[in-house]
C-alpha cells in the first residue's frame, strides 16, 4: 500500500513540475563593483576579484570592473547604464573583449590601482581593490573602434 502511495505522490509531483510555466532568467547586479567617486573625466570603483593566486584575483577584479561598465552599468556612478548597448553584443564583441584584455589594452584606461584588502589561503585568493579609470578616454576608444556610436550622432 505504501508503495502505491509513493508512486501516486511521484506522479502528482511530476505533473505539477511539468505544468508550471518556465521563468526567465532575472539579472541582478552582483554588487562586486561599486562606484566610490566620479567626475566628468574619471571614476573610481571598488571591485572584488577571486582567483587561485593573488594575481589572478587582481586581474579578475579588473575584468569585472570593465564588464560591469560595458554591459551592466554601475549604480550611483556616471555609468549607471551599460556603455555598450545589448544590440551591439555579438561575435565581433567577443573578439573585441578577448583582445581588449589579452593584449592589455584595458590597462591604458587605468589611472590608478590600489589594493584595499587581500585574503588568501591555499584554496584561493580574494582581493578588493580600488581602480580609477579615465572614462572619457575609454568612451573615445570605444567610439573609434565602432563599438559604440559617437555621442549626438
Amino acid at each position: 500500500m505504501t508503495k502505491y502511495i509513493g508512486i501516486c505522490n511521484m506522479i502528482i509531483l511530476l505533473s505539477i513540475c511539468a505544468c508550471s510555466s518556465p521563468t526567465g532568467l532575472i539579472y541582478e547586479r552582483t554588487g562586486e563593483v561599486i562606484c566610490l567617486e566620479y567626475d566628468d573625466r574619471k571614476a573610481t570603483f571598488e571591485a572584488v576579484g577571486v582567483g587561485n593566486t593573488e594575481e589572478e584575483a587582481r586581474i579578475s577584479s579588473e575584468i569585472k570592473t570593465f564588464e560591469n561598465i560595458f554591459f551592466k552599468g554601475i549604480p550611483d556612478s556616471s555609468q549607471e547604464r551599460p556603455m555598450i548597448p545589448s544590440e551591439n553584443q555579438n561575435d565581433r564583441m567577443d573578439d573585441f573583449m578577448r583582445h581588449f584584455f589579452n593584449d592589455g589594452k584595458h590597462k591604458e584606461f587605468v589611472l590608478d590601482i590600489a589594493l584595499h584588502e587581500k585574503q588568501g589561503s591555499r584554496g584561493g585568493y580574494l582581493v578588493r581593490q580600488h581602480l580609477s579609470l579615465d572614462m572619457t578616454a575609454l568612451r573615445s576608444y570605444l567610439e573609434d573602434q565602432n563599438i559604440i556610436r559617437k555621442f549626438g550622432l
